[in-house]
């Protein structure tokens, strides 16, 4: 233990000794860079002049690495407003023009302005696009879609992180793949998609294991335990952070240290282990306190501050709290002290360009010192001409800014009825989707004792049932769970609804699982889906149920949806085939029919995920599937009329004020 110790110091003198003589030489080439800054004429060496003191400080020195951008910035413009640059000249600054861009993007990210990282992004973006520069276009892509993915928007992220994937795939550029494949894989998890975010995971470890990039695999495993532990599979979660944190000590990644240890204690408090999350929270704020990482302090005494209030630790808990609140003082004083410093930065550019202008009005006018008072007599016949040009000017812009006020009038006007008619467009979708969903009355008639608690997310649904009686005996009824919400999940209901018809009433197919195969070709077909580029999993989960009322059987099979019998009090699920009925770059395969006998007072349960994925309760948790389960078994001994009311009220309960993530859909049904 000793010899380890000893070697680990070693280790960790060698690398303070090499950060050291780093630094130094950081600073002589400083010294160097800024000479040239202040002696060179030629803007093309003053640009590239700046963009290498910006590499060499922007860890430690934001204030000054956003002076030089705004300066390259402002260079590259001037000069491009210039039109007799030749090709390579127009070139080079085109490229640094868009480094700045890109550069300043990463800035304000780092300072938490949403605002102005989008803005710069985008006009990098705009400036490669125009360009064709595709190895900058994989790059300005990856950092829309880590933007995108850390606002939740999801959607946008994977569209940016796919257009960068598929250049990153052309250019054979394995490192920038690793990082797509990782992206997509975490915006998967976040939308729930626990195999596949795995799957794109591990691909990415793959390939940074192949290309010897050890530095970065602990951020990998600790990814990977970030999906796991939203999962619950805490053992699994513990065992990725612990390769991470494994190593970070390798390395000596002081941060990764600390963040993996706080993970490895919000696993423990997830496991009710309060004992040991307090002590690798403790460890962890030790690290953090040390190394100045307010941030990251603050996450720590927040959890570690609802640990002592849970357990009525009141002293600790007062005193946990003092240090939350000293480091969220920290961090507001921080930004604060950045934002000063760039307003001083902005304010001193300014400062100089006046004094340069002073500098060079004085030696005009002590040259034409000889020449005063003609000069004079010509600047008042141009200072009256140019009035009098500016007062005909600016009449003339009054006229065009009135004229343009009206535009903007019939503009929001116009904008108000664009909205008006999409707003009709979707209500209309909502009257057609309702004739399409089996009504009321039908399942009345064909399910008397029955209740159906349906309630969309948006106007339209993606959430659909259905039922039909073929007259001889056989009644089937389902509930499907279409990809996504709103506009989208209602089209590809529709699709859902017409394949039922067109198996069971038109060709007269009776058996579930051949009518989930069956519909799960039709749905690879039209919707076109061609793997991992495309891979939009566009499709629905399902439920499928055919009753034999001569012989009370029941025929069951699924896609991820599973069927709940309760019969003398007792609960039985049974599982569906976990494969949708969309194309599936799995392990495609027939899908199950279970047989069930019924006997009269039994009751069926047939839902989507909605409920159980909803936010809500005291703490804002999910609902839960074990959760949603012993509430069926508790409201089952109800009359059915009254279930749909006690379904309802706990919905309502739970959800409280939080918005609705899912359509839900449930239809319970008593023989």
């Amino acid at each position: 233990m000793n010899c380890i110790k000893f070697y680990l110091n070693t280790c960790a003198f060698i690398v303070f000794t090499i950060n050291v003589n780093a630094q130094f030489e950081n600073l002589k080439k400083i010294d160097s860079i800024k000479s040239v800054v202040e002696n060179d004429l030629r803007d093309s060496n003053k640009v590239n002049a700046l963009k290498a003191w910006s590499e060499l400080i922007y860890k430690f020195n934001p204030a000054q690495d956003y002076s030089n951008l705004m300066q390259i910035k402002e260079i590259c413009e001037r000069q491009l407003s210039q039109k007799k640059l030749k090709d390579e000249e127009l070139l080079f600054f085109k490229k640094k023009l868009g480094y700045s861009y890109n550069s300043l993007g990463h800035f304000f990210a780092d300072q938490g302005n949403r605002d102005k990282t989008l803005y710069y992004y985008n006009k990098a973006n705009k400036l490669y696009r125009e360009n064709n520069d595709e190895k900058r276009l994989a790059k300005i892509a990856l950092s829309l879609g880590n933007f995108y993915y850390g606002i939740d928007s999801i959607d946008k992220a994977q569209a940016f992180i796919n257009k960068s994937l598929s250049i990153r795939k052309k250019d054979n550029d394995s490192s920038g793949l690793a990082k797509c494949l990782m992206l997509i894989g975490l915006s998967l998890g976040k939308e729930g998609n626990l195999d596949s975010a795995l799957h794109l995971i591990n691909q990415s470890i793959y390939i940074k294991t192949k290309i010897k990039d050890s530095s970065s695999l602990s951020t990998g495993f600790s990814n990977k335990g970030y999906i796991f532990q939203k999962f619950y599979m805490y053992d699994s979660a513990l065992l990725y952070y612990g390769k991470a944190f494994i190593l970070d000590s390798i390395y000596n990644n002081i941060y990764g240290l600390a963040n993996t240890t706080y993970n490895i204690g919000s696993v423990k408090k997830g496991m009710n282990n309060y004992a040991l999350a307090e002590i690798h929270y403790q460890k962890a704020l030790a690290i953090a306190t040390k190394n100045n990482y307010k941030e990251l302090e603050k996450k720590i005494t927040e959890d570690l501050y609802m640990i002592y209030k849970e357990n009525n630790q009141f002293k600790e808990g007062l005193e946990i709290h003092e240090k939350y609140k000293s480091a969220s003082d920290s961090i507001n004083k921080t930004s604060a002290d950045k934002r000063m410093q760039i307003i001083k930065f902005d304010n001193e550019r300014i400062l100089k360009n006046t004094e340069l202008k002073a500098k060079k009005d004085e030696i005009k006018r002590e040259k034409t010192k000889n020449l005063y008072l003609l000069i004079i007599l010509t600047l008042i016949g141009i200072f009256s001409f140019i009035f009098y040009r500016n007062y005909r000017k600016t009449k003339k812009q009054k006229l065009i800014i009135e004229a343009q006020h009206e535009e903007l009038n019939e503009s929001h006007e116009e904008l108000a009825e664009i909205h008006k008619q999409i707003s009709d467009s979707i209500d209309y979708a909502k009257k057609i989707q309702d004739a399409l969903l089996t009504s009321y009355s039908y399942m009345d008639k064909v399910l008397p004792h029955s209740f159906i608690f349906y309630k969309p997310k948006d106007v339209v649904s993606g959430d659909f049932y259905w039922a039909y009686d073929n007259g001889n005996g056989k009644l089937f009824f389902t509930v499907a769970d279409c990809t996504g919400h709103g506009v989208p999940g209602a089209m590809v209901s529709m699709i859902g609804n017409a394949l039922l018809n067109e198996n069971i009433i038109d060709k007269k197919i009776y058996d579930p699982a051949i009518i989930l195969g069956n519909m799960r070709d039709k749905v690879s077909e039209l919707l076109n889906e061609e793997g991992i580029d495309n891979e939009s999993r566009d499709g629905m989960h399902m439920a499928l149920c055919c009753l034999n009322k001569k012989d009370m059987t029941l025929e069951y099979a699924g896609a991820f949806n599973p069927l709940i019998h309760i019969t003398n009090g007792v609960l039985n699920e049974y599982k569906a085939d976990s494969q949708p009925v969309a194309l599936y770059t799995g392990d495609v395969r027939e899908f199950t029919k279970h047989t069930i006998q019924l006997n009269e007072g039994d009751l069926l349960y047939l839902y989507s995920d909605g409920f159980q994925d909803q936010f809500g309760g005291e703490r804002n948790k999910k609902y839960m599937a074990k959760r949603f389960k012993q509430f069926l078994l508790g409201i089952s001994n109800n009359e059915i009329i009254n279930q749909h009311e006690l379904v309802k009220d706990e919905f309502v309960n739970w959800i409280g004020n939080e918005e609705q993530v899912d359509d839900v859909c449930i239809m319970g049904i008593k023989l």
